[in-house]
């Protein structure tokens, strides 16, 4: 599960994310990205297939390709990613430039107008 923000001008996860997954991260670009605290941090820029799920079915929907900081000093939920926590956020480089987004905070929800190629949309809470 991941925080859709649209603040974000990146996806970032946290950096044992990509530990999990297997990839080696010692030759991706280096950036440095600044939260909403204003404090640098350090992420390596990683390509990844991000899976969206049906809420409705619990199916996999599709799939997109997703530029993603893996971010070493990550903090957001409970847990940092030295404690093998924190939660994802979907920013705009790599997630929005997908979709097409809409926004319904009334109702405390957002539909995601699906990328070309696929069939199917989704609306998530």
């Amino acid at each position: 599960m991941a925080v859709v923000d649209s603040g974000a001008d990146f996806c970032v996860f946290p950096y044992d994310f990509a530990d999990q997954l297997g990839m080696n991260l010692d030759h991706a670009e280096r950036i440095v990205i600044y939260g909403i605290s204003g404090v640098e941090h350090e992420a390596r820029l990683a390509q990844v297939k991000l899976g969206i799920v049906d809420p409705n079915t619990g199916d996999r929907a599709f799939e997109v390709p997703v530029n993603c900081a893996f971010c070493f000093n990550y903090k957001f939920g409970d847990k940092d990613s030295r404690d093998g926590g924190g939660t994802p956020l979907l920013g705009q480089s790599g997630f929005f430039n997908h979709f097409t987004i809409t926004f319904r905070k009334s109702i405390h929800r957002f539909h995601l107008g699906i990328p070309k190629g696929f069939t199917s949309e989704v609306e998530l809470t």
